[in-house]
């Protein structure tokens, strides 16, 4: 059994044989990306392993990085075709598209 070790921020900090969880930013908007992103690399939990603009360019980099969580916006210009299922069909590992 593991055992969270609380820090001054109450935040779980995970214990240090556990890998960080990979994610996937995919969304059109620069300001967006750049927020999550800062956001998650603050957090030793999550691993920054790609960003993507546009539906095609979220599905051929998830393809290639694999990663374990895709944030994706749904609203991106080219997202006529957009569904989670799209993204998650070729990704058998992948936990959830969200």
């Amino acid at each position: 059994m593991d055992i969270l070790i609380w820090d001054k921020r109450d935040r779980p900090r995970r214990p240090a044989h556990l890998m960080a969880i990979r994610i996937l930013i995919a969304d059109d908007s620069d300001v967006m990306r750049a927020t999550i992103a800062s956001t998650l690399k603050a957090d030793p939990a999550f691993e920054l392993v790609g960003e993507a603009a546009s539906f095609a360019e979220t599905l051929e980099r998830a393809g290639i990085l694999h990663p374990d969580i895709v944030l994706m916006d749904l609203h991106m210009p080219d997202g006529e075709r957009y569904s989670p299922e799209i993204v998650k069909r070729p990704l058998p590992k992948t936990a959830g598209v969200f």
